[in-house]
């Protein structure tokens, strides 16, 4: 089992956009968590989404 287990970085596949330092997302992770986004009322998932979709909106542009 080992011989097909790896380790990364919890940033990688999983970063937060809220929460303590060593998780949240930086530029270049692959995914971000909206983690109670919903649930919390004093959040907005709007605001939390809007600026990864407008970097993502400047890339996929920039590749056309």
């Amino acid at each position: 089992m080992l011989a097909k287990l790896a380790l990364i970085p919890q940033r990688t596949l999983n970063s937060y956009t809220t929460g303590p330092a060593e998780g949240v997302y930086h530029e270049g992770d692959f995914v971000a968590n909206f983690h109670g986004c919903i649930r919390d009322k004093t959040r907005s998932c709007e605001d939390e989404i809007q600026p990864l979709l407008t970097r993502w909106r400047e890339i996929r542009d920039r590749e056309r």
